[in-house]
Parts: structure tokens; C-alpha cells; sequence
């Protein structure tokens, strides 16, 4: 059908262009435009309860938040594999799915290692989105290394919020993070104490 095609030239089209994002003269505007088309498709069919297939989409995806030079592009990228994510909770049963533990692992990557604070922030908006998403089974909240991560991510930002020589953006993303992050810290935590408790009962 015509969503599916569709579906399948972007998916074409961002493979072609995934090297090409790795160079410092590459074209972004090119790239985010790429990214744009993603997300819109995936909510259009998240919304109608349309599946397409995810995993091709996925993988150049990440590949792009890995490599791309630019931080704004390696951020998009993120954006991007969100929206397919939500996506993925849609499909039927997404228990089963790999989907989002894939994106799970991914994200928890871009979080502990990515030195941009505009990746990081993108990062856990996404995993803020997805994990809390009313669909997203309790399993994938339950991972033992989440809240340690999330907490050293907190202390993390917090020490760079102090510093001096961060540009006005990183300092408005170092706050929004900080006072957001404990929040949601919170809510794993309580999600992972609901979910043993089903289990135990």
C-alpha cells in the first residue's frame, strides 16, 4: 500500500544517506529533513494503529546517533527512533517485541557516553517518553542497571551545571535535565516495586 511504500523509500533514502552523516560537511539540513519524514509517518501510523516493519529503520537509525558528526543530527536521530518507538508499543503484543529493549540499550549508550549535553537531554526525553508511556510493559522498567544509571546522570549534570564555561543552551538543558531527571527516577522506582509485587502475588 502506499503507506508502505513510502515507509520504504525513507528507509532507503536515510541508508543512502547514513555515511554521509558521519562527515563534518555534510548537508544537516538534508539529514533532519530525512528525520522529519520518519517521525511524522511513524506518529501518523502510531496514532491509526498502523504496524510497519521497524527493525531496518531502527538499526540505520542508531547508526546515525553513533556516528554523525553533528551533534544537532546525532540528537534528530534520537527524535527519530522515539517516534518509531511509540510505534513499536503500538504493534500487538509489543511484550514480545525486541523493539524497544533495543532502543532501551541504545539510549542508556547515548546517555553514558555521548559528550554532547543536547544528545544526552534528547536521550532521556525519549526513554522519559517511552518508558513512561501507559503501553510500555512494566518489564522494561525493571532492568537492574536504570535507576543507577539514571542517578549517576543526575550527579553527572548536576556537576556540569556548576560550570562556568557552559554556553546559555547547555546551561537551560543542564536545568531542565536536573530538575526533570529525579522525577522520573521516582517513577521507575515505583514501577519496579509495582512489578514485583505482581510477581509475588
Amino acid at each position: 500500500d502506499g503507506i508502505g511504500l513510502l515507509w520504504s523509500g525513507l528507509l532507503q533514502t536515510v541508508q543512502f544517506n547514513s555515511e554521509y552523516a558521519s562527515f563534518p560537511t555534510c548537508d544537516t539540513n538534508i539529514i533532519l529533513t530525512l528525520f522529519k519524514a520518519i517521525f511524522v509517518v511513524s506518529k501518523k501510523c502510531s496514532e491509526a494503529d498502523i504496524s510497519l516493519p521497524t527493525g531496518d529503520v531502527l538499526s540505520v537509525l542508531f547508526q546515525i546517533a553513533e556516528n554523525a558528526y553533528h551533534p544537532k543530527v546525532r540528537s534528530e536521530a534520537i527524535f527519530s527512533i522515539g517516534g518509531v518507538g511509540r510505534m513499536v508499543l503500538k504493534s500487538i503484543p509489543s511484550v514480545l517485541s525486541p523493539g524497544i529493549e533495543l532502543i532501551s540499550v541504545a539510549l542508556k549508550e547515548k546517555i553514558c557516553k555521548d559528550t554532547s549535553l543536547l544528545v544526552v537531554s534528547q536521550s532521556l526525553d525519549v526513554m522519559f517518553d517511552l518508558l513512561g508511556a501507559d503501553e510500555c510493559p512494566l518489564i522494561f522498567l525493571t532492568t537492574p542497571d536504570l535507576v543507577p544509571l539514571l542517578q549517576e546522570t543526575h550527579c553527572n549534570i548536576t556537576a556540569r551545571r556548576k560550570k562556568e564555561s557552559l554556553n546559555k543552551e547547555d546551561k537551560i538543558l543542564c536545568s531542565v535535565v536536573h530538575n526533570n531527571l529525579p522525577h522520573f527516577i521516582e517513577y521507575v522506582k515505583s514501577k519496579q516495586i509495582e512489578y514485583t509485587t505482581n510477581i509475588s502475588n
